[in-house]
C-alpha cells in the first residue's frame, strides 16, 4: 500500500495530534503551564535563570547566586534543561514565559514523533508503520505522568534522531556527516536532561555489541566512527562537561540521592494503565492502595504516582511480542528485542516489584551502582523511555507484516486505523492538568525597587519559592533544585530564625513565653540586616500562630495579603553597626556568618565542638554597609587545633592570598591588619584554609568504648536530627556506606578484615513494621561482629521496645523514644552489654562517634571580630 506522506503533512499531522492529546492547553496557551503546582515551577524558573543569567546579568547560567543566597548554586546537576533554557530566550523577548514554555513542550511533542518516524522509516522503509511508531514514543502514559511537573523528561525530541544517525554512521557507506549528526544530536540530548544522555550511552553499547558479536562487523570501522562521535559531542558539550568533572570532586554524595529502591517500575505497571485516563483509569490503581503511595514489606513503593506509569498499551505489546517472535532471527530486529528486554529490566530498579510486593531477587540495575556518574541515576523506572522506542521500532516492524499479509489497500487502511485509534485511546490523559500563572502586582513593585536584597520565602512547598522569584527577581534562600549540595541545606537548616520557626511549626508555641519572645527578637534584630533581609514572604495556608509569632518578633509592615500568601516588609528601626562585627562560636548566630567548610558543632567521643572547621577551605560572610572604613581594619581570631600538634592557616579575600599563621596547641589569639581596597559594601566572602602538618593518633583510637575490641578500620558515625542537618554517615575508611535513610541506618563491619558485610536503613518515624524489621535484623547478626548507626532525621515516633532492646544488644545506653529529631551515633559490638558501646545522643547538636584516626576536625574557633576605625 503506497500513501504519500509529505514532511509538511507529517508533521502537521503530529501537530494535531499533540494538540489534542494535551487539551485544554491550547485553549489557555498564555496563562497556563501543564502541571498542578509544584516540580514544573522549576522548569519554569529554569527558563527564567537562563534568561537572566545569560541576557540581563551575563554571567554562567550554570551557577545561581540569586538562591541560597548568600552561598550560591551550582546548577550543574540540577536538571536545568539548557537546551529549552536556550530556545526560550527568544521566544520570551517575544512573549511571555508561559508562551515559550508551551511552545517549547508542543515543539518536543512534535519532533519526538517526527524523529521516532524518520528513525523507523528508515529500519522498515515503511510510512505506515513509521508513523504509528511516532505516535507510540511520542504520546506513551510515560510522557503525560511526567508532563504534569518533570519537564525535562518530556524533551525526548533528540533521542530517536541520534539513534538514527548512529546507525546510518555504521549502515552506510563512510561520510562525515552521520557521525557529526549523532554527536550532535547527542549533545542535544545531554543539554535536555542527563538521564537521557546515560540511556543513550547504554543504546550505544548495545548497539555495538550487536553490532560485533551478532552482525560480525569489523570492529576498526565501529571505533573510528565512534571516536568521531566522541569528539563532536565531547566539543558541543565540552562547557558543561568542564563544570560537570569539577563538581565531582565535592563528593558523591552530591549527586548520590536516594531513590534507587523507590522510584521503580512496577512488573505489573507495564500492563496497567494509567491512574489518569479518563476510562481505564481505575484499572491503573493498584491492588492495595487508594491513594499515590503503596506500603509493602516496609518499602516505600510509588506505584500510581508520576515515577510509576510505564503502561505500553496492550496493542503495543502485541504488536512488540508478535514482531520479537516471527522475526526473532532477523538480526536487524534482534537489536530492538535486545533494547526491549534491557531497558524493560534496568527500569524494574535493584530489585524485582509485582503488585506492590517486593522480591528479593536481584535484577542488573544493582550493577549501575558500581559505575561513577551512572550510579547516581536514582529513578529506574525512567529507563520506560526507552522500552517505549524499542516497542515503537517492533510495532512498526510488525505493522508493515501485517498489511503485506493483507495485500489490499482497503483493508490495510481500515486495520492501521483500528490500531492507530485503539493506541491513542489507551494513550489517552485527558483533559491534562493546567496550572495557572499570575504574576502577583506586588512581586512586580519589588522587581522594580533599585538594590541588591533578599526575600525570605515561608512555604511548605519549597517550588513555591522559585515560582515568586520568577515575579520579584530578588535573591533568596532555599529553593527546590533536583540536586542541592548538602552543605547549601546545612547552611539554611542551621541558621537560628530557621530552627526556630522549624520547632515552633512543629511544636506549636506551647513553649513560647515573653522571655522566649525577647530573646528571640534579638535573634532577628541581627539576623535581618545581616543577611540583607527586605521582605518576608509567607504562603497559606499556613499555621496561624507561625504568623503571629513572626509579627511578635519582628518589626513588619503588611503591603500585600490575599487567599495565598502575605507579604512583609522588614522595618529596621534600629541602625545596626554594619562594620563592626562579632562572630561567637558558642551563639547560635554565628551560623549565619559561617559557609561551606564548617563542620556541624557535634559532642566527640564526649567533648563538644560548636562549629569547628576541617582540612578544607571554609568561608566567612560579611555583609557590610556603608560607609566603609576609609583606614584598615582589623580581623582577630581566637583558635586551638584539635587533633594536631600545630598546623598552618591561610587566609583569602576575594580568592587572592592575604596572610598565614602557625597555629600552635592551646588557645591563641591571632590578629591580621586589612588594608583598605579589600572590602567591598555589600556581601563579602573570606576563605580560610588549614594544612595540618602532624596529627598524633591517640594509642586507644581503635578501642570501641568500654567493650575491649579493637577495630581493623577507622570508622567515624556522624547522625543529626532534622533540626541539626538532617544526615545519618557512616564512614569506613573514609567511605559513606549508610543508606542514609530516614530513622536508623546500620552497617555490619568484620572485627578481622573490616570489610562492611551488610547494610540497611529503617524507617522507625513512619512505621512500627520497621522497629520490627529492625529487631529482626540485630538478632540475626552474629555475635562479635562491629555494628555502626547513625539516625537521620527522626526515628523515635514509631520505635519500639522490642527495637530498643535488640539495639542493647550492641551495646547501647540510649532510648531514643519520645525523643523525637534526635540524633543517635552507636558504634559498638553484638553481644556486648548495654551501656559499653561508643555512643552520642542528642537533639540541640549533631551527634559523632569515631575510632581509629581521628576525624576531620581541624580547628576549633572561639570567636572572630572584625573592627574598622
Amino acid at each position: 500500500m503506497k500513501i504519500k506522506i509529505t514532511k509538511p503533512l507529517l508533521l502537521a499531522a503530529y501537530l494535531a495530534l499533540t494538540l489534542t492529546f494535551t487539551y485544554p492547553l491550547a485553549l489557555n496557551f498564555s496563562t497556563h503551564i501543564p502541571g498542578s503546582g509544584g516540580d514544573n515551577f522549576v522548569f519554569l524558573w529554569n527558563l527564567w535563570w537562563i534568561k537572566k543569567a545569560l541576557i540581563e546579568i551575563r554571567t554562567n547560567p550554570l551557577y545561581c547566586d540569586y538562591i541560597f543566597y548568600p552561598l550560591g548554586h551550582s546548577l550543574v546537576f540540577h536538571a536545568l534543561t539548557l537546551f529549552n533554557g536556550l530556545l526560550s530566550i527568544p521566544l520570551q523577548l517575544l512573549f511571555n514565559i508561559v508562551i515559550a514554555n508551551n511552545i517549547i513542550i508542543i515543539f518536543s511533542f512534535v519532533f519526538s514523533a517526527y524523529g521516532a518516524y524518520l528513525l523507523a522509516e528508515y529500519l522498515t522503509k515503511n510510512k505506515i508503520g513509521a508513523f504509528i511508531a511516532g505516535l507510540i514514543f511520542a504520546f506513551c502514559p510515560y510522557i503525560f505522568a511526567h508532563l504534569k511537573g518533570h519537564f525535562n523528561l518530556t524533551s525526548t525530541e533528540w533521542m530517536p534522531f541520534y539513534i538514527l544517525y548512529l546507525i546510518k554512521s555504521n549502515e552506510e557507506k563512510p561520510r562525515a556527516m552521520n557521525p557529526l549528526l549523532a554527536g550532535l544530536f547527542l549533545a542535544l540530548t545531554a543539554l535536555c536532561d542527563y538521564y537521557y544522555l546515560i540511556y543513550l550511552i547504554i543504546f550505544t553499547l548495545i548497539y555495538f555489541f550487536h553490532l560485533v558479536i551478532i552482525k560480525k562487523v569489523n570492529y576498526s570501522v565501529i571505533v573510528k566512527n565512534l571516536i568521531l562521535i566522541i569528539l563532536i559531542f565531547s566539543a558541543l558539550f565540552s562547557p558543561v562537561l568542564v563544570t560537570i568533572i569539577s563538581e565531582l570532586d565535592k563528593g558523591p554524595h552530591y549527586y548520590q540521592m536516594w531513590g534507587q529502591n523507590l522510584f521503580v517500575a512496577d512488573l505489573r505497571g507495564y500492563i496497567s494503565p494509567s491512574p489518569w485516563h479518563p476510562f481505564l483509569g481505575i484499572f491503573g490503581k493498584y491492588r492495595d492502595t487508594l491513594n499515590l503511595y503503596s506500603w509493602s514489606h516496609g518499602k516505600f513503593l510509588q506505584h500510581s504516582g508520576v515515577e510509576g506509569v510505564v503502561f505500553a498499551g496492550y496493542a503495543v505489546l502485541l504488536l512488540s511480542i508478535y514482531c520479537m517472535i516471527r522475526f526473532r532471527k532477523e538480526k536487524g530486529i534482534q537489536l530492538w528485542t535486545i533494547a526491549f528486554l534491557t531497558f524493560m529490566l534496568l527500569s524494574l530498579g535493584p530489585y524485582l516489584h509485582i503488585n506492590g510486593k517486593e522480591f528479593r531477587i536481584p535484577l542488573p540495575y544493582l550493577l549501575l551502582q558500581y559505575i561513577p556518574v551512572i550510579n547516581g541515576v536514582r529513578a529506574a523506572s525512567r529507563f520506560n523511555i526507552m522500552v517505549m522506542l524499542s516497542a515503537a521500532i517492533l510495532a512498526a516492524y510488525s505493522i508493515k507484516e501485517i498489511l503485506f499479509r493483507l495485500q489490499s489497500q482497503r483493508r490495510g487502511v481500515v486495520v492501521v486505523l483500528l490500531i492507530g485509534g485503539l493506541i491513542s485511546f489507551e494513550y489517552l490523559n485527558l483533559p491534562i492538568e493546567l496550572y495557572h500563572y499570575h504574576k502577583p502586582k506586588i512581586f512586580e513593585q519589588i522587581a522594580k525597587q533599585s538594590g541588591d536584597f533578599q526575600i525570605w520565602e515561608i512555604t511548605s512547598l519549597e517550588a513555591d519559592a522559585s515560582l515568586d522569584q520568577i515575579g520579584h527577581e530578588k535573591r533568596i534562600f532555599n529553593t527546590l533544585l533536583s540536586r542541592r549540595h548538602p552543605d547549601n541545606l546545612k547552611y539554611y537548616s542551621n541558621l537560628p530564625f530557621v530552627k526556630r520557626l522549624s520547632s515552633i511549626k512543629e511544636d506549636g508555641m506551647i513553649n513560647v513565653t515573653a522571655d522566649t519572645i525577647a530573646r528571640d527578637r534579638i535573634i532577628f534584630k541581627e539576623s535581618m540586616p545581616a543577611l540583607n533581609i527586605h521582605y518576608i514572604i509567607v504562603h497559606l495556608p499556613y499555621a496561624f500562630y507561625i504568623i503571629d509569632y513572626l509579627e511578635k518578633v519582628l518589626d513588619l509592615e503588611k503591603i500585600c495579603q490575599n487567599s495565598k500568601l502575605i507579604v512583609y516588609k522588614v522595618v529596621q528601626r534600629d541602625k545596626r553597626d554594619t562594620v563592626n562585627i562579632s562572630i561567637s562560636f558558642g551563639d547560635s548566630l554565628s551560623n549565619i556568618y559561617l559557609g561551606r567548610g564548617w563542620l556541624d558543632s557535634a559532642k566527640w567521643n564526649g567533648e563538644t565542638y560548636y562549629r569547628p572547621m576541617g582540612y578544607q577551605k571554609s568561608e566567612i560572610f560579611f555583609h557590610l554597609g556603608n560607609p566603609l572604613p576609609k583606614s584598615e581594619m582589623t580581623m582577630t581570631m581566637k583558635i586551638k587545633p584539635i587533633t594536631s600538634e600545630w598546623g598552618s592557616l591561610e587566609l583569602y579575600i576575594k580568592d587572592q592570598y592575604l596572610s598565614s599563621w602557625k597555629i600552635n596547641k592551646g588557645w591563641h589569639q591571632y590578629l591580621l591588619k586589612i588594608p583598605p581596597g579589600f572590602f567591598h559594601e555589600g556581601l563579602n566572602l573570606i576563605k580560610l584554609r588549614y594544612s595540618a602538618l602532624y596529627t598524633k593518633p591517640s594509642p586507644n583510637a581503635n578501642f570501641i568504648g568500654d567493650i575491649g575490641l579493637r577495630s581493623p578500620v577507622n570508622i567515624i558515625v556522624n547522625s543529626a536530627g532534622f533540626l541539626c542537618g538532617y544526615f545519618g554517615h557512616i564512614l569506613i575508611n573514609g567511605k559513606n556506606v549508610s543508606p542514609q535513610k530516614r530513622g536508623y541506618n546500620l552497617a555490619i563491619i568484620n572485627p578481622k578484615t573490616g570489610s562492611v558485610e551488610a547494610v540497611d536503613g529503617f524507617d522507625t518515624y513512619l512505621d512500627a513494621k520497621e522497629s520490627e524489621r529492625l529487631a529482626k535484623f540485630i538478632e540475626k547478626i552474629p555475635k562479635g561482629k562491629i555494628v555502626a548507626v547513625a539516625v537521620k532525621d527522626e526515628a523515635s515516633r514509631k520505635l519500639t521496645l522490642k527495637a530498643v532492646d535488640a539495639l542493647k544488644t550492641i551495646g547501647t545506653g540510649y532510648d531514643l523514644r519520645n525523643k523525637y529529631w534526635w540524633g543517635h551515633a552507636i558504634i559498638g559490638v553484638k553481644g556486648a552489654a548495654a551501656g559499653t558501646a561508643l555512643e552520642s545522643a542528642g537533639k540541640e547538636l549533631s551527634q559523632m562517634v569515631s575510632v581509629g584516626n581521628p576525624p576531620d576536625l581541624a580547628l576549633v574557633f572561639d570567636y572572630i571580630e572584625l573592627k574598622g576605625q
